[in-house]
């Protein structure tokens, strides 16, 4: 009775603890597991894969989560947080971005400005950019003249003839070409053809297929669009020549050093321009303590007016007929004269800004009046850029 009795005891105590065993794995296991998720590195990537279709439709949800762990590792339910963090990466990733985009439309906006129209004399005049493809950076901007024949504009540039085609608000870049320096002035004869001329040089000109022949015309040389004629003149002569038929002889302004026998205002002649059917001769006068002065001619040397020289700088550099009289260029300045050369309106360097939306000084070096009725200014600005403008006058 005993010995059953001790062995039934025993075989009940044996089934307590193998059950107490199983109980004491079960609970080692489990948390075992749950730390490993929570803290591993490990595991934080393996959530993310785990969650493929969240990853497909934000590409950028896992690199930026992945630059954010504190996120995941302070969670105390990784695939909760992990799924809010990537169903939102957009919001986060657009917020900086707006400002950005912001920013850079106001900067542009206030460094670069509009023309604007401007009062001038009675009139509106507006002006709209000329867009070229090629930009050019002259040499200084003083440095270049321009000539414009048909539909091709040419800048000469110390040794370089540059072209360009104009049409509309376009300027096509066409060719460059070399020359020897000291070429200064380029003027077009009644057939279209532009001369390129300099105070001690020979002046050639650009025939077809764009080569430059050479002339015995020495000096600079202005020419007539309406007539065949031309005038000389140089620092080095103290006559003024005409040229015509292949006939060369003085014209209205000679000796102009000696008092005794000088013909004409001048003693000194600083730019000669041919506009329409007269002749603008701009210097130093000798009969008035050498300021300087305004002479219009004929073309056969009959003299019409003098007036004193009120642009800047060097006096006239460009001259324009229009429909309403003729607009003129110095450094810095556009003048409006009626057809009798009296002046009706000058800007100033301010206006200039605004009329061409341009914030830097600006020198006009030529204009040329167009079929459209505009005028092609010629600019460069205080930072050597090339500028074209087509300007309107209303």
């Amino acid at each position: 009775m005993n010995i059953k009795i001790n062995i039934s005891a025993l075989f009940t105590a044996a089934l307590l603890a193998l059950s107490f065993a199983g109980c004491d794995n079960n609970k080692r296991i489990i948390p075992e597991s749950q730390t490993d998720t929570i803290n591993s590195p490990a595991a934080d990537k393996g959530t993310l894969s785990s969650q493929p279709e969240s990853t497909v439709q934000n590409p950028k949800a896992q690199s930026r989560t992945s630059a954010q762990p504190s996120n995941t590792d302070t969670s105390t339910n990784t695939d909760t947080e992990t799924d809010t963090t990537s169903l939102q990466p957009e919001a986060t990733d657009l917020e900086p971005a707006a400002p950005e985009d912001t920013d850079l439309t106001e900067t542009d906006s206030e460094e670069k400005a509009s023309p604007m129209p401007i009062e001038l004399g009675g009139y509106t005049v507006t002006a709209e950019q000329v867009t070229l493809d090629n930009s050019y950076k002259p040499t200084s901007q003083d440095s270049l003249t321009a000539e414009m024949t048909g539909g091709t504009l040419y800048i000469l540039d110390g040794g370089k003839l540059i072209s360009y085609g104009i049409s509309g608000t376009t300027g096509t870049f066409e060719q460059e070409m070399t020359l020897a320096r000291g070429y200064t002035k380029m003027s077009t004869n009644n057939y279209g053809t532009i001369y390129i001329s300099g105070d001690n040089k020979n002046a050639v000109y650009i025939s077809d297929g764009g080569m430059l022949t050479d002339t015995e015309l020495r000096g600079n040389l202005e020419l007539s669009e309406l007539q065949d004629i031309g005038l000389i003149y140089s620092k080095s002569s103290d006559n003024v020549l005409v040229y015509q038929n292949g006939d060369t002889k003085n014209w209205a302004i000679t000796n102009m050093k000696d008092n005794d026998t000088r013909t004409g205002e001048f003693n000194k002649i600083n730019n000669i321009e041919i506009a329409a059917d007269r002749v603008f001769v701009t210097g130093s006068s000798a009969e008035d303590n050498n300021n300087r002065k305004v002479a219009v001619y004929t073309t056969d040397g009959e003299l019409i007016s003098v007036t004193n020289d009120k642009t800047s700088g060097n006096g006239m550099t460009s001259i324009t007929p229009t429909a309403y009289g003729y607009m003129v260029t110095s450094p810095g300045m556009i003048s409006l004269y009626d057809f009798e050369y009296n002046l009706t309106a000058q800007t100033t360097a301010k206006q200039l800004q605004e009329l061409f939306g341009n914030d830097n000084d600006i020198t006009v070096n030529s204009l040329f009046s167009l079929n459209d009725n505009t005028v092609l200014a010629v600019c460069v600005t205080d930072d050597e850029q090339l500028c074209l403008y087509k300007i309107s006058v209303q």
